[in-house]
């Protein structure tokens, strides 16, 4: 009867790892008052005869489980080379708590791990409702409109993700130049 003991463990652990993620990332408040969420917003509003009045052939949740999973595999391969970048050093540097004045915020090295998690988050939901959508044939309506929004947004964040790396490439850079001299 090992086995609901198991069960609650593995469930604690998973919620503690989601806190961790949603405390990391500034929950709601920093999805919603996100530049890349309002343009999501945005790209989601001016596309309303996707969503509003669907199409008997076509779908929006056909573009969303064609696009994400390659937009999915392509993340998760970035994000572990991304991982794998810069030297020990280097990761040193940037990971740990920072200074007295900035204890409580994450190190460089958590915010540019949250950023990517989130973009992966995001596509995942966004596919699973697409895939929902698509089983249940919500081609227009409410959930089409979520639907879309979640796919624009997972396209979105994608830019915030390469701007990520561009934070520590910059970062990186600035740690050979100083090491050089």
């Amino acid at each position: 009867m090992d086995f609901f003991p198991n069960i609650k463990t593995q469930f604690q652990g998973t919620l503690k790892s989601w806190r961790i993620y949603w405390e990391l990332y500034g929950g709601l408040k920093s999805i919603f008052s996100s530049t890349y969420f309002l343009i999501a917003m945005f790209f989601t509003l001016i596309c309303f005869p996707v969503w509003w009045s669907g199409n008997d052939d076509w779908a929006w949740f056909n573009l969303c489980n064609s696009v994400l999973p390659n937009i999915l595999g392509f993340t998760l391969g970035g994000y572990a080379i991304l991982l794998a970048f810069g030297s020990s050093k280097f990761m040193e540097l940037i990971a740990g708590k920072q200074s007295k004045e900035g204890e409580g915020d994450a190190s460089p090295f958590m915010q540019i791990n949250a950023t990517f998690l989130h973009f992966i988050i995001v596509q995942v939901v966004a596919l699973l409702v697409s895939v929902f959508s698509l089983v249940w044939d919500f081609r227009t309506g409410y959930m089409a409109f979520l639907g879309f929004l979640l796919f624009s947004y997972a396209i979105s964040v994608s830019i915030a993700a390469a701007f990520a790396i561009l934070r520590l490439s910059r970062w990186y850079d600035i740690f050979v130049s100083n090491n050089r001299e």
